[in-house]
């Protein structure tokens, strides 16, 4: 899967990292140069994904520093 391919279809509501666990991985790759993203799947994980969760806090706390 190719992200830049995988953001247009995001962008596009093709997508949707609520309804699939792939598109959530993918997308946090991208998390550190888009603050939407690392908006978005901050509300999932700490909504739903216990994992993406504890990922968001570990990514979030490595930025601030």
């Amino acid at each position: 899967m190719e992200l830049p391919k995988l953001l247009i279809k995001w962008r596009n509501g093709e997508v949707n990292p609520r309804e699939n666990r792939l598109v959530r991985w993918l997308l946090l790759l991208e998390a550190s140069e888009n603050e939407e993203i690392t908006q978005i799947l901050e509300e999932i994980a700490m909504q739903e994904d216990q994992t993406l969760k504890f990922t968001c806090v570990w990514f979030t706390l490595n930025v601030m520093k």
